[in-house]
């Protein structure tokens, strides 16, 4: 029975079978054991999954719980059929659909898909719809009800099983296959087979009985429908597809899509390409979507069109968008290969090898066009150049007779080094040893020209030939040869290539290369070089690890070659070397000028360093081979700092001195400078910061000092305080030449920095260096200068040099009252007799004189008797002449002579005596000289032959009223009489005299002494002599070894005087250096106080300070008093008024001082508050000291008093003014009072009279009487010539003076 047209209503066609069906359930089952096989799940899925269904397999639990597939229950258990296996093949099928491989990736993936999902969608409901019917079969066959069957339920099944079969097995090769195959496809068809047997038996079997089999041919034709439209979603990689950009709108994309494939389906292949050619505006925004659509037009002209003249048109505008297209590119080459155009052939080829990265495909394309210039265009030169380009690519040489036959060919027009060239050329593509005589007997048949191409053409066909017969460092040694000739030879890379694809131990290579080295090429072409040899290295497998050592080294030559940093990166990269990678990303970064990749580099910096970046030493490495490159020192340099801080200080230091040359070489000295002194600031071991200090003036020495000496001078004076020498601070003076700031400077960071100094000799040696910065010859700061060699004195108290230096600084600067204390302190022992005399009359002059110290004239005066008191007298009379010139005031003598003269020896008491009878006699008191001169100082005198000192006394006294006064004259001047000393004569010759005598010259003790005095004064002769002979070469350098010899042989007593002399010596000569260096060394060798005066002398009163501070802490308190009055007098030179009033203040608070010591600390004082502008309580102080002051001093005060009252209450100053002439006072300071009156009085002749007066060239008060005298002129109307005259005058006295300097310069 037939169904009928309209294939329905299956089952009312089958009623007609009745119900008397007559089959046996049994049988059927026999006839169809494999159907009938039932299994457990696990067995189920390892079947499934052994017939290639295993991803089906996996999600059986997932189509059980949909539905899709039904166990059956067999015995109370779960078990599964060979039916189940035929739904699941339908659902693999069908779930095929939903991938395409490279459909993803392409824009008309949700296009496609979607429509793809839709048609899965529907033929997944067919499928359901089978598998019931496929289910129901499988129940019936284990049922015992034949007439529960439904034959179309049979005949589905056996329906879809010939689908399944046409499927898997279309051209019937596994149903042939005569060997089973154990599992996969094979065991699949041939279970589809057995069931398809057994199924078609049944039907038949059906039949038999009388059932009606139903017609299916609704499936077949259902299976058809889904495969046309399943193809008509054109595949991926259809050459006819056309896919639009996204840049157009979702609808328009669509609708062209939907057009496009039912054009193409309807075989309207013209109206396709029209409808492409109307929507190209939708592939404008990218170029290869623009070319694929040509592309596009072209296959559809050439392949369904069949016109291949507008193909090629379509092609050739494909690659004119995209040269890259290589569908168009092998249309086209296709194209004019068939039509024998040639010329265009071989600009196609020309065009697009360049777009292709693959090495072996680009030479492909290039050999071809050489071979059709050589036989079809017959364009010989060209084919030589391709040959040739094919061999530096790296082509393998298999067309040797080819182009043997055009080398060998070359027309007469070619040079002599062209075909040379070509041999080279030829010799690159030998394939065997025969080509090789061939080579050579072509070369020797062509001169080589002189020049270096010509030569280095010829080195390379040698170079060739030797690596073809396997004599590979003998080529690399002949190729050397041919790059030094011509190093940008491009057939040298190809020549390297092949004789080190050949070698293959990477040491026999880099041995060959480093022959070139010791050619004479220039950085440029060694850097072109080293980068070809990297690129060769990099195309073997071999030695591609070494291809970045030569990258490298290209870098190395020209750190701004990009090419090699590019390959360096990209090698680094590939090799897994993070760290070189990262130097690389690090430059390509600084130098690129696309913001994108700069962005790229950067995060892959921060990648890669975080794979290092604890590991302290190679960040060190890093960074040190970044520092050359300009590109990232800043940034570098800014990680370097960080490094450095995070670093312990042994490997801060180590970096330091890793990273320096490097430094120095990419000129940033200021950077290495931070880094050092970053490191400085650390806390140092003392050895750490010697070595480091040193090492940073060593690195300063090397960049030129002088120019960056506001760095250079700090470190030095470090490095000098830590260990102090000659040498340093002769490099110091070397440095610095005359600039007197930076020794100025070197100075106070010296004094600074010997704070930390522990050592008191290291201490000495830095007082003593400051001592000659501060010279007169050198800053002239003489304050500063005297207060070194004090320091120095504080740190070894017998150092005679010192106190030589001390004591002499300080008498040069005035500071009178340290000379006397420091030869209180100084061991007297350790001076020479002469030193020792000169200094202690000097300090005894100082203590009358200047002081007024009773004390320190007792003491130093009983030195000089026990020294040598025959001096004595001689001295006393010096002492008064000099008290006199001075206007010490002679009872002030008296008075200190009456004080001491208690403590002395019977003769120095004597002289003291008759000194104060010629002062008395000169003050008109002859009655107590005749007192003094009594019978008993006579007897004394005469016996000690210095009755002639008292001649003035006893003049004054012969030419008395008094007869008592011309008695005592009368026996003093008969003691000198000429009867006297007849008488005297006997008594000195006779034997008790002589007795007495002989001792006196010829005593063991005072042979003892008689050589000593001797050596001294031979030893002064040589000082001398030295003195003379250093102001005579005093320019010369080398002299000062000499110097040094001398100084270093002599005792330090004799030494100090040495380097006092040559210090006054340079200070004579303006040079202020030196002279304190010296003034300093002999400070360091006896303490002398030299070097205080002498910075008292150039005014360096900061310096003088120091000393005094030091003088002060070591002095006793009796003596401290007296170190503080010359502080404040150190203050008020500085202009350091508030200080010096609170010294000033704490002396007059203490009881330590007598009534004219207290007057004169009281005008002292007022002087300070002048300065500080309260002149309210100057006039107050004045005031009480006048009245504590006796007559004679008294008229001195009240004269200053009215000075200031003139100021503020002129008429009280007026009636002191009266007061002062009633009471007859006549000075110098009387006549200037009265001449600032007449002023205010206009009485200017009067005036002027008075001023002129006092300007004398030994008159204190000559500055002031011109002061005086300019206002005068001022207010008196004189010319402005006259005023300038007197201003020029004060300047000269005083260059500071503010009046003079005002009108000079106004």
């Amino acid at each position: 029975m037939q169904l009928c047209s309209c294939g329905i209503c299956v089952e009312h066609l089958l009623r007609d079978r009745g119900n008397d069906m007559a089959i046996d359930m049994k049988t059927i089952r026999e006839m169809a054991p494999n159907l009938c096989e039932v299994y457990d799940k696990e067995t189920f899925v390892v079947m499934m999954k052994r017939r290639g269904l295993a991803n089906i397999a996996e999600s059986l639990d997932t189509y059980i719980d949909a539905g899709w597939i039904v166990p059956i229950d067999f015995g109370n258990k779960t078990r599964f059929h060979r039916g189940h296996m035929i739904i699941l093949l339908r659902l693999a099928a069908n779930n095929d659909l939903h991938y395409m491989p490279g459909l993803e990736n392409t824009f008309d993936f949700e296009d496609i898909m979607s429509r793809r999902v839709f048609l899965c969608e529907s033929r997944a409901k067919d499928i359901r719809d089978d598998a019931e019917k496929i289910q129901r079969l499988m129940r019936w066959i284990w049922s015992d009800n034949a007439a529960s069957l439904d034959p179309i339920d049979a005949v589905l099944t056996k329906a879809i099983i010939d689908i399944s079969l046409d499927d898997l097995d279309p051209d019937g090769f596994y149903e042939n296959l005569k060997v089973d195959s154990p599992s996969g496809t094979s065991m699949l068809v041939k279970d589809l087979l057995a069931m398809q047997t057994e199924i078609s038996d049944i039907i038949t079997s059906l039949s038999n009985t009388g059932v009606s089999t139903p017609n299916v041919q609704y499936i077949f034709d259902r299976n058809r429908r889904f495969n046309e439209l399943s193809s008509r979603m054109l595949p991926i990689h259809s050459p006819f597809l056309a896919i639009p950009t996204r840049d157009i709108l979702a609808d328009e994309r669509l609708d062209f899509i939907r057009t496009r494939n039912e054009l193409f389906a309807d075989n309207k292949f013209q109206e396709l390409v029209e409808y492409y050619e109307t929507h190209t505006i939708y592939f404008e925004s990218d170029i290869e979507k623009r070319a694929a659509l040509s592309a596009a037009i072209g296959h559809i002209y050439g392949d369904l069109i069949k016109d291949s003249e507008k193909a090629a048109e379509a092609f050739q505008e494909a690659l004119e968008y995209d040269p890259s297209n290589a569908d168009a590119f092998q249309e086209m080459r296709r194209h004019l290969r068939d039509a024998a155009k040639w010329d265009d052939l071989i600009e196609l080829l020309s065009n697009h090898w360049d777009t292709i990265d693959d090495a072996q495909k680009r030479c492909e394309l290039i050999l071809e066009c050489a071979h059709i210039q050589a036989f079809k265009c017959v364009n010989v030169a060209e084919a030589i150049g391709l040959y040739e380009r094919c061999a530096i690519e790296g082509y393998p040489g298999n067309d040797f007779d080819d182009l043997y036959k055009i080398v060998d060919g070359l027309m007469d027009e070619f040079t002599d080094t062209e075909r040379l060239r070509a041999i080279v050329t030829l010799t690159l593509h030998i394939v065997n040893f025969a080509q090789c005589d061939k080579v050579e007997k072509l070369r020797d048949k062509f001169n080589v020209a002189d020049d270096p191409n010509s030569q280095c053409i010829s080195e390379l066909i040698d170079s060739g030939l030797q690596s073809f017969k396997g004599d590979q460092p003998e080529a690399l040694e002949t190729l050397s040869h041919a790059i030094a000739l011509a190093p940008r030879n491009t057939l040298i890379d190809a020549l390297l290539y092949r004789i080190a694809s050949k070698i293959h131990a990477y040491s026999e290579f880099r041995e060959g290369m480093s022959l070139l080295e010791t050619e004479s090429l220039s950085s440029d072409d060694f850097s072109n070089i080293w980068v070809r040899v990297a690129k060769v290295l990099m195309r073997l497998p071999n030695h591609e690890k070494y291809a970045l050592d030569y990258a490298e080294k290209a870098v190395a030559n020209v750190s701004s070659n990009n090419e090699a940093i590019d390959l360096c990166y990209d090698l680094a990269l590939k090799d897994g070397r993070t760290e070189r990678a990262y130097i690389y990303a690090t430059i390509k970064a600084a130098r690129t000028k696309n913001d994108k990749l700069r962005e790229e580099l950067h995060n892959a910096c921060h990648e890669m360093k975080l794979a290092f970046e604890d590991d302290d030493e190679k960040l060190m490495g890093v960074y040190e081979t970044l520092l050359q490159f300009s590109d990232v020192q800043d940034e570098i340099q800014s990680n370097i700092r960080e490094l450095i801080n995070d670093l312990d200080t042994p490997k801060a230091i180590a970096f330091l001195q890793r990273i320096e040359p490097r430094c120095i070489a990419s000129a940033m000295p200021s950077f290495i400078g931070d880094l050092y002194t970053s490191i400085l600031e650390r806390n140092l071991l003392p050895e750490q910061k010697k070595n480091l200090l040193e090492r940073y003036v060593g690195f300063l020495l090397g960049q030129d000092p002088s120019e960056n000496l506001d760095v250079f001078v700090p470190i030095h004076a470090k490095l000098y305080a830590m260990a102090p020498s000659d040498r340093l601070f002769t490099m110091l003076k070397q440095t610095i030449k005359d600039d007197k700031d930076s020794l100025s400077t070197w100075a106070y960071e010296l004094e600074d920095a010997s704070s930390e100094v522990e050592d008191s000799r290291t201490l000495a040696k830095i007082y003593t260096t400051l001592a000659s910065c501060y010279s007169e010859h050198a800053l002239g700061d003489l304050d500063k200068e005297a207060g070194a060699y004090q320091k120095i004195l504080t740190l070894i108290p017998d150092n005679v040099p010192a106190f030589k230096c001390c004591f002499t600084a300080f008498a040069r600067i005035g500071r009178d009252f340290d000379c006397i204390e420091i030869c209180k302190k100084f061991p007297i022992e350790k001076f020479t007799p002469q030193d020792r005399w000169n200094y202690i009359s000097k300090a005894l002059s100082f203590a009358l004189i200047k002081q007024g110290d009773p004390e320190a004239m007792a003491q130093f005066l009983g030195i000089l008797a026990n020294d040598n008191e025959a001096k004595i007298p001689a001295l006393i009379e010096e002492l008064i002449k000099e008290a006199e010139a001075d206007n010490i005031d002679k009872g002030q003598i008296i008075c200190f002579f009456d004080t001491i003269a208690p403590q002395m020896p019977t003769l120095t008491q004597t002289v003291l005596k008759l000194s104060k009878a010629n002062l008395l006699a000169s003050m008109g008191d002859l009655d107590e000289v005749c007192q003094l001169l009594s019978r008993d100082t006579y007897e004394i005198a005469k016996q000690n032959k210095i009755e002639d000192f008292v001649k003035p006394a006893i003049a004054a006294l012969a030419n008395s009223d008094s007869d008592e006064c011309k008695h005592m004259a009368n026996l003093w001047s008969n003691a000198s009489s000429p009867a006297n000393k007849a008488i005297e004569k006997p008594a000195t010759s006779s034997p008790a005299n002589k007795a007495v005598e002989k001792p006196a010259t010829s005593s063991p003790a005072n042979k003892a002494v008689a050589p000593r005095r001797a050596s001294s004064e031979k030893t002064d002769a040589s000082i001398a002599a030295l003195v003379k002979e250093c102001a005579e070469n005093i320019d010369d350098e080398s002299f000062t070894s000499v110097i040094e010899n001398a100084i270093k042989t002599l005792s330090p007593e004799d030494a100090t005087i040495l380097c006092i002399k040559l210090g006054k010596l340079y200070e004579s000569k303006q040079n202020i250096q030196t002279a304190e260096a010296y003034f300093k060394r002999a400070f360091q060798l006896t303490q002398d106080y030299e070097l205080l005066e002498f910075y008292k002398r150039i005014r360096h009163f900061k310096k003088a300070l120091k000393i005094l501070a030091f003088k002060l802490a070591k002095s006793p308190d009796a003596a401290k008093n007296s170190v503080k009055l010359e502080t404040a007098v150190v203050y008020e030179a500085m202009r350091d008024f508030a200080n010096a009033l609170k010294i000033v203040d704490e002396l007059l608070d203490s009881d330590a001082f007598d009534t004219p010591a207290r007057i004169a600390l009281m005008r002292q004082k007022s002087t300070y508050l002048l300065q500080t502008n309260d002149a309210k309580q100057a006039l107050a102080t004045l005031q009480q000291a006048s009245a504590a002051a006796d007559a004679n001093l008294r008229d001195e005060i009240d004269t200053d008093i009215a000075f200031l009252l003139r100021e503020s209450d002129r008429d009280a100053a007026q009636k002191l003014l009266d007061t002062l002439s009633q009471r007859g006072v006549k000075s110098e300071k009387m006549t200037l009072l009265t001449a600032a009156f007449d002023i205010d009085e206009k009485r200017y002749d009067d005036a002027e009279a008075k001023l002129t007066s006092l300007i004398r060239p030994d008159e204190p008060l000559a500055i002031a009487a011109l002061e005086k005298l300019i206002v005068l002129k001022q207010n008196r109307g004189d010319d402005d010539t006259q005023i300038r005259e007197v201003a020029r005058q004060l300047a000269e006295r005083a260059p500071a003076n503010a009046l003079a300097k005002q009108i000079l310069e106004g």
